[in-house]
């Protein structure tokens, strides 16, 4: 933007200068300007200086004026767009938030009920092992792995469901 106001402030005493050079005796030549109350004597260099400074003042103002219009709606649309960002980013948060806390609240069933179904294979395994002593007591002993130890196991992989992966619930 300053390129745009010294151009028209260059090119005014370029004018100037080359009007000066090839038409002195025009240039010092005095002019009558009536200022509403009055009338100035003036050389035609004062005037047609101070006729171009009042225009490049008026475009400077006008300049001025379009780059502070022009910061003030840029500013506001980044701060539009700022305060956009921030609220979406409240709301991923509180979307990974309920996620986080379904994820947890699922692992916390799927532990319970892991703890069940092993106190049920324990219970499972003892009444094997004191029908297995009684067996032993009358004479004959049971294979390793019983037909009923391998169905209850199939039962409690079948009830467990495949393995959850997520993230770990670090609450206290």
């Amino acid at each position: 933007m300053k390129y745009v106001q010294t151009v028209p402030l260059a090119l005014l005493f370029l004018v100037m200068i080359y009007f000066a050079i090839f038409n002195w005796d025009v240039f010092v030549i005095s002019l009558n300007v009536s200022v509403g109350v009055g009338v100035i004597t003036v050389p035609l260099v004062a005037t047609v200086f101070l006729i171009g400074i009042f225009f490049l003042g008026l475009q400077t103002g006008l300049t001025y004026f379009i780059d502070a219009r022009r910061n003030r709606e840029r500013i506001l649309k980044e701060t539009e767009i700022g305060a956009i960002k921030k609220e979406k980013d409240l709301e991923i948060s509180a979307l990974k938030a309920s996620f986080y806390e379904e994820e947890a609240v699922q692992i916390r069933q799927n532990t319970a009920r892991i703890v069940e179904l092993e106190s049920e294979m324990e219970k499972l395994r003892s009444s094997l092992r004191s029908g297995g002593e009684n067996q032993q007591q009358a004479g004959s002993l049971p294979p390793a792995n019983t037909e009923a130890e391998r169905h209850s196991e199939e039962l409690t992989r079948e009830q467990i469901g495949p393995p959850v992966v997520g993230p770990r619930d670090h609450t206290l």
